[in-house]
């Protein structure tokens, strides 16, 4: 239940849980880096992370299955998830925390960051896990919708807990600056043109601009009115216009996947949606039908309705690919064109989480042995203060990610340890 951002100077990966079936759970609160100054090496996975220290001033809460987003220039905020554990019965103290990579310090959001007239944190409310988080391209507003929930917020009387199972179907918003002083949680109940529009969880969402600003949203799982859940069919994609306010299902075409959830999908600058990875309920393991393409169109001249069509992908063999895996992160260097894969799951058992990252580039669908920035050959290597990453984080994210506003969505996350010194093995 790690989860990672990209920002200017590298891929940040923070918080994350463990639960195996002889121990109890927990979530972490610790916080590690691929530093875009060192040399991104898939083949030397315990060189290229980095661990940073916590302020002290500010210790961030230990959380799994959060949203985050990454705001231009002030570094990434994260909001929300299961808190102490796992099963989300502990409430977390604050309403979210935001880590600015510039000064390399934690900031608490409290009540007075938050629109209370609008947004409804009282009792009844409940603290909600495995919901994605995507960002506008002005880096003005994020969009979260749907998720999961077993801790009822009350803050002015304490809290409860029963282990019932909430749902959310509201557009939550994250207004930066809307009101001159900083940011402000918005809530909206949109509405919708499709009567069957049903709210998910462990979906992925991408956010597209084009002849208007919208948000696509696809697979995950779907409660059902005669209990329990099932995995939303991946032919009926959910699309938010944040002009209009309203949601609406388009059926997509071509060859569509198995229904899955934790999986990710990630905007190309070519306007292609690159699907990778995921799971279901009933093998609890990766499926194989892992990489999909999804082109995106206007159904015509005069009509921008989007249309979607899938095409299944077979990448190329290679020692550094990514194998199917579920609950991992991917993060697209928007300017270099190269996707991360980061950790994931490639089976049901505790020995099957995975440790590394791969390196896709998109141009021409082939993996990459390392990555550098452009502008490395020209300014040379940066060095990073403190110790290189011990006992490598390990475990399953899920989440969307962009350059300077990446929004993730964090999983599990195998127990480390950790060493002292630079360059230190896993």
């Amino acid at each position: 239940m790690i989860g990672c951002v990209a920002l200017s100077d590298g891929i940040y990966c923070y918080g994350g849980g463990a639960k195996y079936a002889q121990e109890p759970d927990k979530t972490f609160d610790d916080l590690w880096m691929l530093l875009f100054g060192n040399e991104i090496n898939v083949a030397n996975i315990s060189a290229s992370w980095y661990h940073i220290d916590p302020d002290d001033s500010y210790p961030p809460q230990a959380t799994a299955f959060m949203a985050a987003v990454a705001w231009p220039g002030e570094g990434f905020w994260i909001r929300d998830g299961t808190g102490p554990s796992l099963n989300g019965s502990e409430l977390l103290q604050q309403y979210g925390q935001k880590y600015n990579n510039i000064i390399t310090s934690w900031i608490i959001f409290g009540s007075s960051d938050y629109d209370l007239t609008t947004m409804t944190h009282k009792a009844g409310d409940a603290q909600m896990s495995m919901v994605p988080a995507v960002v506008d391209n002005g880096g003005q507003n994020c969009y979260l919708w749907g998720g999961i929930g077993y801790q009822l917020r009350d803050f002015y009387n304490g809290t409860s807990y029963n282990g019932s199972v909430y749902t959310d179907d509201k557009m939550r918003i994250l207004a930066d600056r809307v009101y001159g002083y900083g940011a402000k949680w918005m809530e909206d109940t949109p509405s919708s043109s499709a009567d069957n529009v049903s709210t998910r969880f462990g979906h992925s969402a991408v956010y597209h601009k084009s002849t208007s600003e919208r948000i696509y949203y696809f697979g995950g799982f779907q409660f059902q009115q005669a209990g329990g859940y099932a995995a939303a069919d991946m032919k009926e994609i959910v699309v938010y216009d944040t002009d209009a306010q309203k949601f609406q299902i388009i059926t997509a075409n071509g060859d569509i996947p198995t229904g899955r959830y934790l999986h990710t999908t990630t905007l190309l600058p070519n306007n292609t949606i690159l699907l990778f990875g995921g799971t279901d309920n009933i093998t609890r393991g990766p499926l194989d039908d892992a990489f999909y393409a999804i082109d995106i169109a206007n159904k015509s001249e005069t009509d921008s309705t989007p249309t979607f069509t899938y095409r299944k992908l077979e990448l190329p063999k290679s020692d550094y690919a990514a194998t199917p895996i579920f609950g991992h992160s991917s993060t697209i260097l928007v300017e270099d064109r190269y996707l991360f894969i980061i950790m994931g799951k490639n089976g049901s058992d505790d020995r099957s989480y995975q440790n590394g990252f791969h390196i896709l580039d998109t141009s021409d669908y082939t993996w990459q042995t390392q990555y550098r920035p452009q502008w490395y050959y020209s300014y040379g290597r940066k060095k990073l203060s403190g110790g290189a990453i011990a006992g490598i984080v390990v475990g399953v994210v899920v989440g969307v990610g962009l350059i300077a506003g990446v929004c993730a969505f964090f999983f599990i996350r195998r127990r480390k340890q950790r060493y002292g010194g630079v360059n230190s093995k896993p």
